[in-house]
């Protein structure tokens, strides 16, 4: 790979440079033939006389502005992002081909049809196997629904019954405590608190009692003497007849309370623990089988379980079926060959009625798509540090030498190769309308950076003499030499950096040494 190169663009300059060319070969060749005639009739002139005489002619180039452009030169060959080969792994006869080398296709549009009547049936029966397994996943889930509801239904039942025995039986404890308390009041007998209560409620009566009698007998004498009437003296009977009640009452219920509780109710007080201690007893035994049942309808759990399990299996089997179903109806899709790019086919590898099949996939065509197209080039190591993604590039094809495109650069690999040390650069090409197609051979020029608007010459006119550079310039129609410093240089023509300017003229053509008398034919 060569080194960085420089190129202009000044197409008219070099056009106008070729006619003066032209005509100044004309001329001298006019001059030769004229100067040979003479050279016969007077025994050859001199160069030194013919220049003394009428001067060497040459022509003059005038120094321009051009633009200079810093290239770098790649090769290598077309290729495209979406490019590939159309196979299938299907074996069979190719029963329909679609397509020609050349025809333009689009995504997912058929290509060939591979024979599938056998893939066809598979497809059948792997829908069938699917129905099948579906059907029974669909009872296993009522199956495990329905055991879900009655466990769950049959727990909750004996938990609630549960709940209420254990009610129970705590309310047959609290009476058995009360009926153990009313026991032992009457087994004990009367307190002393109650025998004191009842002794201040005889006093208190026999005190209303003796009032009472009393007050009767001041009624009588009274009454005896007509001053009060038979009504005062009645009430006051009452009276005494309800104090002597309430004094006897009393009196009994204090010998009551210190002869104690009979030996019915004492009996009757054994009767009411006893009956509390059944129930507690039938409470605690009814709360032992509740648990029992619970226990029971927990352990049906196991059953829900056993039914989730069975579901889960029916549930990998649907799975297992669909995805061979899936298989299938993807084997079934490769017999229906389609083109998964937009693109042209280049090149077809079936024939209707061949069959394809074999060791690995079959090839049908090559498909690539001219919109993705490429320059992949090739850059040595010691360029590549130069090139950056975006460049412009100028890109020549080989098999149109008469066309010019334009790209940049899109990206670099980074990794390049350990035995030639050469990079690869992915360009991006402007296509316009040429039938580009991957593998064509390709040149480009890396436009690096551009000198614009510089003095420039053409790179001949330019002379070397001990490590010295200069140019031949008109001094009064004598050769003078001109010191300069130039740079780049590109299409012929050459970056002047010192020495001349805009609009000076050039000696280009004609072979003159300092001194030399001159003769202009023609001025660039």
């Amino acid at each position: 790979m060569n080194s960085p190169v420089q190129k202009v663009k000044i197409s008219d300059l070099n056009m106008s440079r070729i006619i003066h060319i032209s005509i100044a070969v004309l001329i001298s060749l006019m001059l030769f033939i004229c100067t040979s005639c003479k050279k016969k009739n007077d025994h050859e002139a001199s160069r030194e006389d013919m220049q003394k005489e009428q001067g060497i002619p040459v022509e003059l180039v005038t120094v321009k502005k051009g633009d200079i452009f810093i290239t770098v030169d790649v090769s290598g060959e077309l290729n495209a992002d979406e490019k590939l080969t159309v196979n299938t792994n299907n074996t069979g006869t190719v029963v329909q081909l679609l397509i020609e080398e050349g025809d333009e296709v689009k995504a997912g549009q058929l290509l060939a049809v591979i024979e599938p009547n056998d893939i066809e049936d598979q497809l059948t029966q792997a829908r069938a196997v699917v129905n099948t397994a579906s059907l029974r996943l669909t009872q296993a889930q009522s199956k495990a629904l329905l055991q879900i509801t009655q466990v769950e239904g049959a727990i909750s039942q004996a938990e609630a019954v549960l709940k209420a025995v254990e009610a129970q039986y705590e309310q047959a404890r609290a009476g058995l405590v009360t009926a153990q308390e009313q026991l032992s009041l009457v087994e004990e007998g009367a307190r002393r608190q109650e025998i004191a209560v009842a002794e201040a409620a005889v006093s208190q009566a026999e005190a209303n009692f003796r009032q009472a009698k009393v007050d009767l007998g001041r009624m009588e004498r009274l009454y005896q003497k007509g001053a009060i009437s038979k009504q005062q003296l009645d009430m006051a009977q009452v009276q005494y007849d309800v104090a002597q009640a309430q004094y006897n009452s009393a009196l009994h219920r204090l010998d009551l309370i210190k002869e104690g509780a009979r030996t019915q109710e004492k009996e009757s007080a054994r009767q009411q623990v006893q009956i509390a201690e059944e129930k507690v007893t039938a409470a605690f035994s009814a709360v032992d089988q509740a648990k029992v049942a619970l226990k029971i309808a927990e352990d049906n759990r196991m059953q829900v379980t056993i039914a989730r399990e069975d579901v889960a299996v029916a549930q990998d089997a649907v799975n297992q079926a669909r995805a061979n179903l899936d298989i299938i109806t993807r084997k079934l899709e490769k017999s229906y060959v389609k083109s998964p790019i937009n693109g042209y086919v280049t090149k077809r590898y079936v024939d209707l009625g061949m069959y394809a099949g074999g060791q690995g996939p079959s090839k049908i065509a090559d498909v690539f798509n001219p919109k993705t197209m490429y320059f992949e080039a090739i850059v040595s190591d010691t360029d590549i540090k130069n090139i950056t993604p975006g460049l412009k590039v100028n890109i020549k094809i080989d098999s149109y030498s008469d066309k010019h495109l334009n790209g940049f650069v899109k990206e670099i690999i980074p990794i390049g190769s350990s035995d030639s040390r050469q990079f690869t650069v992915k360009i991006t090409i402007h296509n316009g309308i040429l039938d580009l197609k991957p593998g064509m051979f390709a040149r480009g020029e890396v436009i690096l950076s551009v000198h614009k608007d510089v003095p420039v010459i053409p790179k001949d006119t330019i002379k070397t003499n001990d490590g010295k550079q200069y140019v031949y310039i008109v001094d009064n129609l004598h050769v003078a030499e001109r010191e300069i410093s130039f740079g780049p240089a590109m299409g012929g023509l050459i970056e002047i950096v010192k020495g001349l300017t805009p609009g000076e003229k050039v000696i280009y053509s004609g072979t003159v040494k300092k001194g030399d008398l001159l003769k202009i034919i023609s001025e660039e």
